[in-house]
């Protein structure tokens, strides 16, 4: 994790703690905005761990070169890295979404031939996943629905979705980019699929 040097005056605020994730924002009363951008994260964030167990469903395959998406998929993504600037500092430790953080994950995929799109549930952000399938292989991108709280407004998008499908689930990972327009800075979080699946 990365961040931009907080003056050692600062402030803290202490948010509420909706377990599993203790949270603390360091703020500076020049950047107070930032109080409002973490009330926004903890709510969409609020689930920010999951310890559902999952059982694995064997894919199919079409014409036995391409493999078959469509369907439903539950499971949790690792936090590997969270990389902050600008008002997006004390971010990652704000949400709970440091390294080895285990948030929820969902889809619900449609498939037509090589393309694939569909639904994808991140916490309580939900977004729309457009990609292209070359054998087992997934790549795409998502943008997700922005949120507003305080007169400030959340963009969340999947810059680089790259997943394999087997008998076992998905593998493979994917980058969420946070941003808020009109602010310098955001936040980048790279991620490795824990369990998704049927």
């Amino acid at each position: 994790m990365q961040k931009t040097d907080v003056p050692a005056d600062a402030p803290k605020v202490r948010a509420p703690i909706l377990p599993p994730c203790d949270i603390e924002v360091s703020l500076t009363t020049q950047s107070i905005s930032r109080l409002a951008l973490v009330s926004l994260l903890l709510t969409v964030y609020a689930g920010c761990s999951s310890s559902d167990t999952l059982s694995p469903t064997a894919s199919s395959t079409t014409g036995g070169t391409i493999s078959d998406f469509q369907g439903q998929y539950t499971g949790t993504y690792r936090v590997d890295t969270c990389v902050e600037e600008g008002i997006f500092t004390g971010f990652c430790e704000g949400t709970g979404l440091v390294a080895g953080a285990t948030p929820p994950i969902s889809l619900s995929l449609t498939q037509n031939q090589s393309a694939v799109s569909g639904n994808v549930l991140l916490g309580a952000i939900t977004g729309t996943l457009v990609g292209t399938v070359s054998g087992s292989t997934l790549t795409g991108t998502a943008v997700m629905a922005d949120i507003t709280e305080q007169d400030m407004t959340l963009s969340t998008r999947i810059s680089t979705w790259k997943t394999t499908l087997s008998s076992s689930g998905f593998s493979g990972g994917f980058t969420i980019v946070f941003s808020v327009p009109g602010e310098n800075g955001n936040a980048t979080l790279t991620n490795t699929i824990v369990q998704l699946t049927h």
